[in-house]
């Protein structure tokens, strides 16, 4: 009986030593968890999509895990905003220094009515994936994603609605100016409207590669910017294309602003090689690169 008394009271120190280590390990990893903090790259690490300036100071920057990022003192600093989502965000645009909206993946569609600190949930008649937002006034607005999707509101975002566009292949950009809506997207894919975005008619760009941004300059001339250094350049606000060539293989172009282009791309280390983009007369400008890794920005 008392071998017996012995045991037990072994066996109840044993469950309280375990209990107890395991109380100072949850208490001990709880402490330390709390005390790292992301360090580099700087809000944060998520790669980013895209980004919209409303002015030279106030912009704003997305991507993946829900990221949304803005800056007031022209990108020197950068403050993390509260989206409630994990979901990819790919596109964000404000109509003024307090609306916003950005769309991302499977649907999501955010809006944000103080300066994007906060953004709220809107709820989209879609789970596709929606690549480019963008806004012709306070009121007028478009959302543009996977399987030829095109939303349009005419309320300031407070209801959306889907228009037909006759196309299946992914849409991945668009831009608005008077009542000229233009979207473009994969494999040459291009349409337009001429009613505020009411219906949408096929455009033949005649290129077939994938294309990543389109913008106006002005009333009738409007921008193509794609893969394999495609630039398509029209005149009569959308209706025909013409292409500039630019001698590269590879890289990605993107517009920056009305004004300017960007154009990423890879050439080989320690060679020079020249870069030509057309300028306001339609004539070229070349650059001198000597990196593996190069941006160059053009004023057109």
């Amino acid at each position: 009986m008392l071998k017996f008394i012995l045991q037990t009271i072994r066996t109840i120190a044993t469950i309280q030593t375990i209990r107890t280590t395991l109380t100072l390990f949850t208490l001990f990893t709880q402490h330390s968890y709390s005390q790292w903090q992301w360090q580099n790259p700087l809000p944060q690490g998520n790669i980013l999509f895209g980004s919209y300036y409303l002015s030279s100071n106030t912009g704003w920057a997305c991507g993946d895990g829900g990221t949304i990022i803005k800056t007031t003192d022209s990108g020197n600093n950068w403050v993390i905003n509260t989206t409630q989502t994990k979901q990819s965000i790919r596109s964000v645009f404000f109509v003024n220094e307090n609306t916003g909206f950005a769309c991302g993946l499977y649907g999501t569609v955010l809006k944000s009515t103080n300066g994007g600190n906060i953004w709220d949930k809107v709820v989209l008649n879609t789970t596709g994936n929606l690549f480019s937002v963008r806004f012709l006034n306070s009121t007028t607005g478009f959302i543009v994603g996977d399987t030829g999707i095109v939303f349009k509101t005419s309320n300031g975002g407070i209801n959306w609605s889907r228009r037909t566009t006759n196309v299946v292949r992914t849409l991945t950009s668009c831009a608005a100016r008077d009542s000229i809506v233009l979207s473009a997207g994969l494999n040459g894919t291009l349409v337009r409207s001429s009613d505020y975005g009411e219906t949408f008619q096929i455009i033949n760009p005649n290129n077939t590669n994938f294309l990543f941004d389109v913008m106006f300059k002005d009333a009738n001339t409007a921008f193509i910017a794609g893969a394999y250094g495609t630039i398509l350049r029209s005149v009569n606000a959308g209706l025909s294309w013409s292409e500039h060539q630019l001698p590269l293989t590879g890289g990605f172009i993107q517009f920056r602003s009305e004004m300017t282009i960007q154009v990423s791309l890879q050439v080989t280390t320690g060679t020079y090689t020249k870069l030509q983009t057309p300028d306001q007369a339609g004539q070229d400008t070349g650059l001198l690169h000597p990196s593996s890794s190069i941006q160059f920005r053009h004023s057109m």
